[in-house]
């Protein structure tokens, strides 16, 4: 009986240990600073070579002047091009890849559904170009409505709101590029979770497909984080009263100066013939080539200094040879 016994307490054991065995989450640890930002360069230096080869491609097809009307565009599919190839598809990114990590859900510790990628690449890639976006054509909208009442003796509620938002949207535009996403970087730094602010919304981490080495999985960049958070506090304590106040109205003096107030009331035909193809803006300091096309001074000595030939009929000019033309 004790043999017996023996032998079916070895057996359950056995038993035991194969149900635990197979009951066991095989767990991955997180993956460090320097290989998430290793694998954000990859992907970057990757991303800007598949733009740069669509935009050549683009301008050999189409020619330059849609291709200058189009450039950032192209930039913005030719990133979504690349993460449809990649991510979408099931793969790894070749950041990703290169740096032996991929992303998982921090609360379920499961890779993400091909749902919630497409959610991530959209808010990384086109949420900043709509924010921006939205606030110019908005700030556009408020500045015209202000120019168009000024004629009127008494202001209504509406004007000033609209007045008030056209001050504030500048502001806006400050603190979402210079003090939100520092202050986003300067937390990846400090606990290395989330790298893009996409990652961030949607709580999604990188997890390490290899065993790590010693010592390689200690935060080395908690030091910086701190760095950038002084210093993001020094510039908002220096910065403060020029926040508050009206710090844009040189700006505007600065964008505006050279476009007369007629202008704004041309009407749209004669607006595109003065403005330069190069910016589609109004022609500021207008200057003209040998070959009679007429372009802002400053956008088209820029073109010059790539390329010796005119960006509408490819004939051969040089900085010497623009005229600068006054009264126009």
């Amino acid at each position: 009986m004790s043999s017996q016994s023996k032998i079916s307490d070895s057996k359950s054991v056995s038993k035991k240990s194969t149900s635990s065995a197979n009951t066991v989450d095989i767990t991955f640890p997180f993956a460090n600073q320097s290989s998430i930002i290793r694998s954000v360069q990859f992907d970057e230096y990757y991303q800007d070579y598949l733009i740069n080869e669509t935009k050549n491609l683009f301008k050999q097809i189409f020619g330059t002047r849609k291709f200058i009307k189009y450039e950032n565009k192209i930039a913005i599919i030719s990133r979504f091009l690349y993460y449809i190839l990649t991510s979408i598809l099931g793969n790894q990114t070749l950041g990703e890849e290169y740096c032996e990590i991929i992303p998982i859900k921090n609360s379920t510790k499961t890779p993400p559904s091909k749902l919630t990628k497409i959610y991530g690449i959209l808010f990384q890639i086109g949420f900043p170009q709509l924010t921006i976006l939205f606030l110019n054509k908005l700030q556009k909208i408020t500045k015209t409505s202000n120019n168009t009442k000024e004629i009127a003796t008494k202001s209504t509620k509406s004007d000033t709101l609209k007045k008030f938002t056209h001050n504030q949207i500048p502001r806006l535009k400050t603190l979402l590029e210079k003090y939100i996403y520092a202050v986003h970087i300067s937390l990846f730094y400090i606990n290395g979770r989330y790298y893009e602010i996409s990652k961030r919304i949607l709580k999604n981490r990188y997890i390490f497909t290899r065993k790590l080495q010693k010592n390689e999985d200690k935060n080395k960049y908690e030091a910086l984080g701190y760095i950038i958070l002084f210093e993001i506090f020094i510039k908002l304590i220096k910065n403060s009263k020029s926040i508050l106040s009206n710090v844009d109205e040189d700006e505007e003096k600065e964008n505006n100066e050279g476009v007369p107030k007629q202008y704004n009331y041309l009407p749209e035909e004669e607006k595109n013939q003065r403005k330069c193809t190069l910016c589609l803006e109004f022609c500021k300091d207008i200057s003209v080539t040998n070959c009679g096309h007429v372009f802002c001074w400053k956008c088209i000595c820029e073109w010059c200094q790539k390329k010796n030939e005119c960006p509408l009929c490819r004939q051969h000019i040089q900085l010497s040879q623009l005229y600068r033309i006054y009264n126009y």
